[in-house]
């Protein structure tokens, strides 16, 4: 087995662990920034539940809704994108917010682990579809104008996973495709240097979690095979410490 699947196996064994659907803090009667932030944070290693604010939801959906913007481009001053599919949604938090935001927009969206996709399906009910599987697995008979993915890609096997996930999200979009937060190979070192920093032992501690970086050339390269113009951004996130080592890339079909 190679070092890159060991890694990425290290990641499974967290992601198989979760049995969450009992464990979302949530009664209903939250405030939807409360609900979004429980299922925003839910993931989060240092997950403790219940510690939220308007503020914190404020940042992260403004985040988001650069993203929109972007995803949004288009030469057709007309043109409103009504319809999202995430890559990755894990319990849901932006698809929440999508469905919040506009209940007509078509939804859907896949995750890796079933715990997660069980807790979106309650809090996204007007999904169109919403199913477990491996990202390179992902269904492309049913198209959405915009297809997206947020924070995953550094878990990837390898670089030939990472492409064949983007090749297959391209296939699924009408007009663009978002991957957000790509950790970035030109400085996979200076990201290394700044977490040992940080992080006593930290090579031992994350020896089979390690981040997946990628070449923006790769990027670049599959624009110009599937005919789409790409564009890369900086993280949109203030205060981001990861942010100076990642960047988002959006392709736009032709």
């Amino acid at each position: 087995m190679s070092n890159d699947s060991v890694r990425f196996n290290g990641w499974k064994t967290i992601w198989n662990k979760s049995t969450v659907l009992d464990d979302i803090r949530l009664s209903g009667e939250e405030s939807f920034e409360e609900t979004f932030m429980e299922l925003k944070d839910f993931t989060n290693p240092n997950y403790h539940g219940g510690a939220t604010s308007p503020d914190r939801a404020k940042t992260f959906i403004d985040q988001f809704n650069i993203f929109l913007r972007e995803l949004s481009f288009s030469t057709n001053p007309e043109f409103r994108p009504q319809s999202f599919f995430d890559v990755g949604c894990s319990t849901g938090p932006y698809l929440y917010y999508l469905a919040t935001l506009n209940s007509e927009f078509k939804l859907g969206g896949m995750d890796y682990s079933e715990a997660y996709v069980e807790v979106a399906r309650r809090y996204v009910q007007n999904a169109v579809e919403l199913y477990s599987a491996e990202a390179r697995d992902l269904k492309t008979d049913i198209k959405y104008d915009c297809v997206f993915s947020r924070s995953i890609f550094q878990y990837f096997d390898d670089l030939a996973y990472g492409e064949e996930v983007v090749t297959r999200m391209i296939e699924k979009a009408d007009h663009s495709v978002g991957i957000f937060d790509v950790h970035d190979l030109a400085k996979r070192e200076d990201f290394l240097n700044y977490r040992r920093s940080v992080v006593e032992n930290y090579d031992e501690k994350y020896k089979d979690t390690q981040h997946l970086f990628y070449p923006k050339s790769m990027f670049i390269d599959i624009a110009e095979r599937y005919d789409c113009d790409v564009k890369f951004a900086h993280c949109a996130l203030p205060n981001y410490w990861n942010a100076a080592y990642t960047y988002d890339v959006y392709f736009y079909k032709r």
